[in-house]
């Protein structure tokens, strides 16, 4: 028992030197970051949800939101109402939900052993650590796994409706944070396949339902193989939705066994077979492994068919599910050996990630962007319902957090950040660099 203790002793250690390192101070570096922070922002300030920032200048169908959803701004947004809204509270809000789930976590029925290894598998997830210095909401979503596996541990427990109907509402919560958290709900199918078979049947037919229709309505739409197959769905152009759905699973494949960042990146990726083999193979009989097989089968299939494995984003979806899957296997299986080898994968790819993990606060410390000038920010608060589109190189080159989104009447300020090559809705005026300073034009004097 000595041992877990000091295994966690060492990796809180970890933490607090990454932390005395890159303190709670971020700096946006990633391109989704300036999404976040922006629109957080405009809520806080005009309690309006529509985005200041999107990639198209439209945002979604409803709403008029980004392509990550109206939650996040109304969660960050609403605290910095609370507050004082200042974009370093994103990390502070996003480690303080997954100190909450700990907690709660902590507060389970589980024996104190099984306890001490399910929170090492937490804090030793690389997952955890590189998301924990970062304006992504990731730890959100990692928090959100563990609470999931608390209420559906609940629910195992006691079979009572209400503790159903509590798992249902998280779960329909975490589907407004990203959209295919509702493919947890085929977790409820090994409870409720016995007795319950047409609220089965309405679960499978109702979660692709209810995911197409969050996606395509209150999530601005982005140039992808799920958007390109909406496409072709609605053109009846049958033999190119094929061919695209082939293309995207061959090209998927072929990443899946050769895309890497790091070994740290390829040992992840052992770890996430090796949990879903061991559950497979051991833990069939366990209805709430079973669950946890279910509902990262499911996210893995989509993502092999509609998305991409590769640049992290697929390791963003269905990591905390193999979290989720590994606590479970750790409270099930007596035999410690076969969830101590989950561990010890799980633990090389952590000490593979801290040299990478020390690289990327040095990127993010040393980042250097030029200062907007106050003379811009005042004019751009001058303007009546722009539509702002930013050069793509101002991304990389300027501290696009310091733009104003809101102008001198309250309204919202739009922008327009090209990311990906989509139609994008005629501005009313352009951030562009000129000599080395960014310069603002209308539309109809933009320079050539």
């Amino acid at each position: 028992m000595r041992l877990y203790y000091v295994v966690i002793g060492l990796l809180l250690l970890s933490y607090v030197y990454f932390f005395s390192l890159m303190g709670l101070e971020n700096n946006p570096y990633y391109g989704d970051e300036y999404f976040y922070i922006k629109n957080a922002e405009a809520f806080s300030e005009t309690g309006s949800l529509k985005a200041s920032f999107t990639y198209s200048g439209r945002g979604s169908k409803i709403g008029e939101f980004d392509a990550h959803g109206p939650v996040y701004p109304l969660l960050y947004g609403g605290i910095g109402k609370l507050f004082g809204y200042d974009f370093q509270l994103i990390s502070k809000v996003n480690l303080a939900i997954l100190l909450l789930s700990l907690f709660l976590f902590i507060l389970s029925m589980e024996k104190l052993s099984t306890k001490l290894f399910q929170i090492i598998l937490i804090l030793s997830s690389p997952f955890t650590l590189f998301y924990a210095f970062s304006l992504l909401p990731e730890l959100i979503h990692l928090g959100g796994a563990i609470i999931l596996y608390y209420l559906y541990e609940s629910y195992h427990r006691s079979s009572r409706g209400r503790d159903l109907w509590i798992l249902v509402s998280f779960i329909l919560l975490l589907g407004l944070f990203r959209s295919t958290w509702l493919f947890a709900l085929i977790g409820l199918v090994p409870f409720l396949w016995n007795g319950r078979r047409s609220l089965v049947l309405v679960l499978i037919f109702s979660i692709p339902i209810l995911t197409w229709l969050l996606q395509t309505n209150f999530h601005e739409g982005v140039v992808n193989v799920f958007s390109e197959m909406q496409y072709w769905f609605r053109e009846g152009n049958w033999s190119v939705l094929f061919d695209t759905i082939f293309f995207n699973i061959k090209r998927n494949i072929y990443f899946l066994f050769t895309y890497s960042e790091g070994a740290f990146y390829a040992i992840w990726k052992i770890w996430l077979f090796v949990s879903l083999i061991l559950g497979v193979l051991l833990f069939a009989k366990d209805k709430l492994v079973l669950s946890g097989i279910l509902m990262l089968a499911v996210t893995f299939l989509f993502t092999l068919v509609f998305y991409k494995f590769y640049k992290w984003t697929e390791w963003r979806m269905m990591l905390p599910l193999t979290v989720f899957l590994n606590l479970r296997i750790i409270a099930a299986f007596p035999y410690q050996y076969f969830y101590k080898a989950l561990l010890i994968i799980n633990g090389l790819a952590f000490l593979f990630l801290i040299p990478f993990q020390y690289e990327l606060i040095q990127l993010r410390k040393n980042y250097q962007t030029k200062t907007i000038s106050k003379d811009l920010v005042s004019h751009i608060k001058t303007l009546e319902q722009p539509l702002v589109q930013i050069d793509t190189l101002a991304l990389t080159g300027f501290a696009l957090e310091q733009l104003p989104v809101v102008n001198q009447k309250g309204e919202v300020i739009r922008y327009i950040l090209p990311y990906y090559e989509m139609e994008l809705k005629e501005a009313s005026h352009f951030l562009e660099i000129q000599e080395g300073q960014l310069m603002m034009h209308s539309k109809n004097i933009r320079s050539q």
